[in-house]
């Protein structure tokens, strides 16, 4: 991605020309762990972001009609593709407001709202620093065992962070994390027959 996320929608929103815009920048991020037999199997970090831009164009009636409101388009796609699918969107919205097609429920967007984190980058995941000793604490069963022998560990650990920073041409700012994890873990003896 070509800048932070704040910087993307600063960027979209200064490009864009039609009557209003609202932009969200999506950040996705997850670490995880899965092992078996005590040992690690397999890891990984996984990060996507992504852009959505909602255009929205006036509709204008024909002459003699009343109809007036606002069309609306939506579109997403990768964040360094911002351009193109501005360009969609908007494109979209006026080929809606042209027809005359009205969103149906209108609101102006909220103004000068601007949260004190905006400009902060993209959360990450937490849980990295401790996947080694997560993983050591297997390979050693735990400390534990039974009248059978030591144990044996299977499982799965995952941690996802979604950061998403929004923006409206009405000068409104926001950034909201949203966290999730997951921990499986079963032990058997190794004397299980």
């Amino acid at each position: 991605m070509t800048g932070s996320p704040a910087t993307v929608v600063e960027q979209v929103l200064a490009a864009a020309s039609g009557s209003a815009t609202v932009v969200a920048v999506e950040t996705a991020h997850e670490a995880n762990l899965r092992w078996a037999l005590s040992m690690a199997t397999t890891n990984g970090l996984a990060s996507s972001c992504t852009v959505t831009i909602t255009a929205i164009a006036d509709v204008v009636g024909a002459p003699g009609s009343t109809t007036s409101g606002k069309s609306i388009a939506t579109r997403s796609g990768p964040v360094d593709d911002w351009p193109h699918v501005l360009a969609e969107a908007e494109a979209a919205a006026a080929a809606a407001a042209a027809a005359g097609q009205t969103a149906g429920e209108e609101s102006e967007l909220p103004t000068g709202a601007r949260s004190a984190d905006f400009d902060l980058p993209a959360a990450g995941p937490t849980m990295l620093p401790e996947l080694p000793a997560l993983a050591d604490a297997f390979a050693d069963g735990g400390g534990g065992g039974s009248s059978e022998g030591p144990l044996e560990f299977f499982g799965y650990a995952e941690q996802s962070v979604l950061t998403e920073h929004i923006g409206t041409s009405a000068g409104a700012r926001w950034r909201a994390v949203e966290r999730s994890a997951r921990f499986e873990v079963s032990a058997k003896s190794q004397g299980r027959g």
